[in-house]
């Protein structure tokens, strides 16, 4: 089914796609520069990483409630902050993080100088 909220998704993804281009173009995943607290999957996390040391942090949430998650960006950048992309607003902490994803969404980070 095509509707609103499909064409929605796909003008998000284009944005972050065409925004962080060089990411999705020559980056490394590198998912252990975060440590997860227990109980998370790492199936619910990537993260890209770019030559300079930047990351791309997606966390997905596919369960039926919303979810806390909190982990620990390791290796941590120089006068580096964290934002989240889409609501486009810096998280206070960059190194311990905590976060909610909604259900059946997924929360895009940007940590880098």
């Amino acid at each position: 089914i095509v509707d609103g909220r499909f064409w929605t998704a796909v003008g998000d993804i284009s944005r972050l796609v065409s925004e962080f281009e060089p990411f999705f173009l020559n980056h490394v995943r590198d998912d252990a520069l975060i440590e997860i607290k227990p109980g998370f999957s790492r199936d619910d996390v990537a993260v890209l990483r770019n030559a300079d040391g930047a990351r791309l942090i997606f966390l997905f949430n596919n369960s039926a409630e919303q979810k806390v998650f909190e982990f620990r960006n390791l290796s941590p950048l120089p006068n580096a902050r964290l934002r989240d992309y889409y609501e486009n607003k810096d998280l206070s902490n960059s190194v311990n993080v905590s976060v909610e994803v909604k259900s059946l969404d997924v929360k895009v980070l940007v940590y880098g100088p």
